[in-house]
């Protein structure tokens, strides 16, 4: 009995030791020019937690009371760090951060191969300064789009699991959504027409350049691209070069411009601010890269040494959509979990088709009271939400408390401005004047491929038959003849292969082959279009495809083998030589084929599927089938019986086929959809 009241006081117990943390506010200030300082990183490095600063420069950090013995520590790209003991702060902190003396003058000529070496010794370095080993990590996501007008549509956010595969490896990590949020800036229906992007929660993946080689990386391309360094600056008080690099006039293999920020004594790629240019933007299906109707594309990425070895810690890109509206993806890494990385749960993770505005809900104060995030370093934007609270929707979405919660990040993501600020990037993203193109992106569609075995069931009476294959008519000689008993059936056992052309993971077109898998003829093509809808958005997905195609079938049982005595002889166009051919009698058929199938997702490409057809004749033909034995090429002939050349008999009975090619049939097939 004692041990049960324990053990029913435990789930009490737990939320108050999970939720013992205290929390740092203050604010990073310039010390030249005392202006705030936005996306300045604040945190705990040993312990690869953080947060950033907003757009004035306030942060608020919640910190786990057994790390209260640690050193804050606050930096910013160009500024001396500021270091301080936890347990001595009281209060609100002001930071005053001290701008780096210039390096330029430490800036020795360079030749552009010398660079070229730079990026080849960091390329090769990659293996030692990054992971090679999967890591898990906590991190902050939010999305963000806008019209035309640059007003904002919608926000969402949440907070994700992340789970990166080792640098060696080049196959796509996981996320996992732990909780997200959404505010919806204008109606349903308008939203529904405005929103249509997904995968931007793969950002730790997508944009992780160093990971991906980008190919401004490649050695293969620097015959592409210019080099230069442009400038020596810090970063967490150790100097990085920032080496600049665009295409080679005239050269189009050179598909971005931007900067990389290489630490000049471990050779590690710290940072990278890069765009693509405006040819290489209209191409399609580019990923990991945004291409296509896109009118402009700009990435930040930023890297944070934990324990030694380079972990992502910053991801954002901007895009300018066709319509002139900027869609915006942040992720910022709160935090690298010790040791080796753990596969998140299929279940909970988030796929690369889904739209992470469907996937978040409504706010969760309980929940996001104990979480750190990132602050809205818009101060339009920060605006919008806060006129939404004085309008009542905080109690659906945001309250007070957000502003407030939204923190705990890594390093500097820089925003879209007008003007540059000190320490920050600027870019204006150009293109090539005209119209974009009018297809949608690549993503809309998609390509499966399909295979299974199952049953048809075709029902054949059991009969005695008799074919004749004549050289000029059934009064002349009897080339081939056979008489012979065929066996009563109700099943044929076949095999298929199908392949599926989708769009917006809606629509459905389908071509598909069949084959018989012993003793039989059985050859079938289906082509048509159908519809998927997933019943279980938000567990593993389960899919239903109802679907209609126009089919066209030969099948034919197998009456026996007859001794062709009479030599070579044509059928059906072919010379046929063998000593011994295989006889057949079946059934040319076409029909209208209506399908259900239900597949359930094993593993983000594969799906276990049953699907089960009726089909509705309404042609057909009796047909002889000829195939050779013995030879290695043998050769087949079809050959239909209302010819002159060919008979059929049924105990007596002239022309009547085994096959019932005029009633419906069904059929049933059990297989695997590769994605």
């Amino acid at each position: 009995m004692r041990y049960l009241f324990i053990l029913l006081l435990l789930p009490l117990l737990l939320p108050a030791q999970q939720d013992s943390y205290f929390v740092l506010r203050g604010q990073v200030l310039n010390a030249k020019t005392g202006s705030p300082l936005s996306h300045a990183h604040v945190g705990i490095p040993q312990r690869a937690i953080g947060t950033t600063s907003g757009y004035d420069g306030k942060f608020t950090l919640k910190v786990p009371e057994y790390y209260r013995g640690s050193e804050l520590q606050v930096s910013y790209l160009g500024f001396k760090n500021f270091q301080r003991s936890i347990a001595g702060i009281n209060g609100p902190l002001t930071v005053r951060l001290q701008p780096a003396p210039s390096m330029l003058q430490e800036i020795v000529v360079m030749d552009e191969q010398t660079i070229e070496d730079i990026i080849r010794k960091a390329v090769r370095r990659i293996p030692d300064n990054y992971p090679d080993y999967p890591t898990s990590m906590t991190g902050f996501y939010r999305e963000s789009k806008t019209n035309s007008d640059q007003d904002y549509i919608y926000l969402a956010e949440g907070v994700l699991n992340l789970y990166k595969t080792s640098y060696k490896n080049d196959k796509e990590g996981q996320v996992g959504l732990v909780q997200g949020r959404q505010v919806t800036l204008v109606p349903e229906e308008e939203l529904r027409n405005s929103t249509g992007f997904s995968s931007g929660h793969l950002a730790a993946d997508r944009f992780d350049f160093v990971k991906n080689r980008e190919d401004f990386l490649e050695e293969d391309n620097f015959g592409a691209y210019k080099y230069w360094v442009s400038n020596i600056t810090t970063h967490n008080d150790r100097p990085v070069y920032v080496i600049s690099f665009d295409q080679e006039a005239g050269d189009q293999r050179a598909r971005m411009k931007g900067e990389l920020y290489i630490d000049t004594s471990s050779y590690a790629f710290v940072r990278a601010s890069f765009e693509i240019l405006p040819d290489a933007q209209r191409k399609y299906n580019d990923y990991p890269l945004y291409t296509g109707n896109w009118k402009g594309n700009r990435y930040f990425v930023n890297y944070r040494e934990v324990d030694g070895r380079w972990h992502l810690s910053e991801a954002l890109r901007e895009g300018t959509w066709r319509d002139g509206g900027i869609y915006t993806n942040e992720l910022i890494v709160t935090e690298v979990k010790p040791g080796r990385g753990k596969v998140i749960p299929y279940m909970e993770q988030l796929d690369r088709n889904d739209r992470f505005l469907d996937r978040t809900g409504t706010y969760d104060e309980d929940f996001w009271t104990s979480y750190n995030t990132a602050p809205i370093n818009d101060e339009r934007l920060a605006e919008t939400v806060r006129q939404l609270n004085n309008q009542d929707k905080a109690t659906e979405v945001f309250d007070t408390t957000f502003l407030n919660t939204l923190r705990r990040q890594q390093d500097s993501i820089p925003q879209v401005q007008s003007q540059s600020q000190p320490g920050r990037d600027s870019f204006n993203i150009s293109y090539a004047p005209g119209s974009p193109p009018v297809l949608r992106g690549a993503s809309n569609w998609g390509f499966h491929f399909s295979y299974g075995a199952g049953v048809h069931f075709l029902p054949t009476e059991a009969a005695a038959y008799t074919l004749g294959v004549y050289t000029t008519s059934p009064e002349g000689t009897p080339i081939l003849e056979l008489t012979d008993n065929l066996e009563a059936r109700n099943i044929e056992p076949v095999y298929q292969w199908a392949l599926d052309i989708t769009y917006q993971d809606r629509y459905l077109l389908r071509w598909t082959l069949a084959r018989d898998l012993w003793n039989s003829i059985y050859r079938e093509s289906a082509i048509g279009g159908g519809f998927q809808f997933n019943l279980t958005k938000r567990y593993r997905p389960f899919y239903v495809r109802p679907m209609a195609q126009f089919s066209r079938m030969f099948y034919a049982r197998k009456l026996g083998e007859a001794d062709n005595d009479y030599g070579n002889f044509e059928a059906d166009d072919k010379t046929i030589k063998a000593n011994k051919v295989n006889m057949y009698l079946g059934d040319r058929i076409y029909s209208w084929k209506f399908s259900l199938e239900m597949a359930i997702e094993l593993n983000p490409s594969r799906e276990l599927f049953v699907r089960g057809d009726y089909r509705v004749p309404f042609r057909h033909s009796d047909r002889v089938f000829l195939r050779e034995r013995g030879r290695v090429f043998p050769k087949r002939a079809e050959l239909t019986t209302n010819g002159q050349e060919v008979r059929a008999w049924r105990e007596g009975v002239e022309g009547i086929s085994p096959i019932a090619g005029t009633l419906p049939t069904y059929a049933i097939t059990v297989g695997i959809l590769l994605k």
